[in-house]
């Protein structure tokens, strides 16, 4: 009997839906790297196979957001191909362009059916209860002065933490909305996303509350321009999340509230970051339109700077100026003005691609558009200037965007 991969679709998506599952675990793990690698690529493989059947597979060359992306990854080629180390810039496009690529093509495509997407925002939901669980569990056992995961399984700092909280929190609110009419899961979703705000706070990531607040005002703007009864959940809870931070607040410990005390002070210098940023735009002027070349290495190397009056990486002053600690600054510095500008656009595309309030049904989907909308400007675009995030990062939001978004339109056809 002959194989015929198009008889097997059916079980090849069932392969990649679950390994997509196993991802997202890993993707708020420490540990794995191999298993993400392997995920990844063999998922890739067999998604290359079955392309030519997929009836959504012109949406990686059709769709404006994809239009979009493929000029950023010319950025990253170009800024390989003009790299001061251009061997070390090559082998940089196998980890974070070809792997936000793969995670992209994958959750754009398999994940756009209604219970695959239901299940990896389940799966969301429960890496939520994991992340808080682990983040509290190392603030007490090892009486940190702030919230963080700090063990073998999830260990990072209070920025990423908060990064993950508000991703993850987004997303599971969405679930909540979707499950509401059952009052059992509504109650077990809030208390749960409750004690993530909690959490927030006690991380004292100043950056993460601002996205948190622009994350929750991205509901409220949409809860009030669809005029439907999501507004009655939204005025509920509102007040609450207010009484959880004051009580949170209250008893958080003395480091905790400095930083908020301290804010006033740090935010002339942003919290000393301009001390980076200042060398690294007057490095740019060098190479404005490709940049000095992809790769984290190539920020550390002197060879950028020496025609400044810096003459030196920030990392030789500081170790902590290891990155940007600002996303668009870090794509212009390794990209230039050409990558920048690809980079900005993706993001308002794929905002404007899908925010359209009296488009969006009140379903999962739509609540998932809502969730990815509110993600990009709160983290991808705020947060962003205070972090340096990667192309392995925004992707699953994209992905999950677009999939959500081909199923909202195809209730309404």
């Amino acid at each position: 009997m002959s194989f015929h991969i198009k008889d097997r679709l059916d079980l090849v998506d069932r392969i990649l839906e679950y390994a997509i599952y196993i991802y997202i675990v890993f993707m708020f793990l420490s540990k794995g790297e191999g298993i993400r690698n392997i995920l990844l690529y063999g998922g890739f493989g067999l998604w290359l196979l079955t392309i030519r059947y997929r009836e959504n597979r012109f949406i990686i060359t059709r769709n404006p957001v994809f239009k979009v992306y493929w000029i950023y990854i010319a950025s990253v080629i170009l800024s390989a191909i003009f790299s001061i180390d251009p061997s070390y810039s090559f082998r940089e496009l196998l980890s974070d362009p070809l792997k936000g690529t793969i995670i992209l093509c994958l959750f754009s495509t398999v994940l756009a059916d209604k219970l695959r997407i239901e299940r990896a925002i389940w799966v969301m939901f429960t890496m939520l209860v994991f992340t808080i669980s682990i983040g509290y569990y190392s603030y007490f056992a090892y009486d940190l002065p702030l919230m963080k995961p700090d063990t073998t399984l999830r260990h990072a700092w209070h920025n990423r933490f908060a990064i993950d909280l508000n991703t993850l929190m987004s997303f599971s609110f969405a679930l909540m909305l979707h499950k509401r009419n059952s009052k059992a899961l509504l109650i077990f979703i809030s208390g749960v996303l409750l004690w993530g705000i909690s959490a927030l706070i006690l991380s004292s990531s100043r950056a993460g509350l601002v996205s948190f607040f622009v994350i929750s005002l991205t509901w409220v703007v949409f809860s009030i321009l669809k005029k439907t009864l999501l507004k009655k959940y939204i005025l509920i809870i509102i007040p609450v999340v207010i009484i959880v931070f004051v009580i949170t607040l209250l008893f958080a410990p003395s480091f905790v509230k400095n930083r908020f005390y301290r804010l006033k002070n740090d935010i002339s210098t942003f919290n000393s970051r301009t001390s980076v940023w200042k060398p690294l735009m007057e490095s740019v002027k060098s190479r404005p339109v490709f940049g000095w070349g992809y790769g984290s290495r190539v920020f550390k190397s002197d060879i950028p700077f020496q025609k400044t009056k810096y003459k030196r990486a920030p990392v030789t002053i500081n170790e902590s100026f290891r990155n940007p600690h600002n996303t668009f600054l870090k794509v212009l510095f390794h990209q230039g003005a050409f990558g920048m500008f690809s980079y900005v656009v993706l993001i308002i595309v794929f905002i404007l691609y899908l925010w359209h309030p009296h488009q969006i049904r009140s379903d999962l989907a739509g609540y998932i558009i809502v969730s990815s909308v509110g993600i990009l400007i709160g983290t991808y675009i705020l947060q962003s200037m205070v972090a340096s995030l990667s192309l392995i990062d925004i992707t699953p939001i994209l992905g999950l965007g677009l999939a959500a978004k081909g199923l909202n339109e195809d209730s309404h056809s």
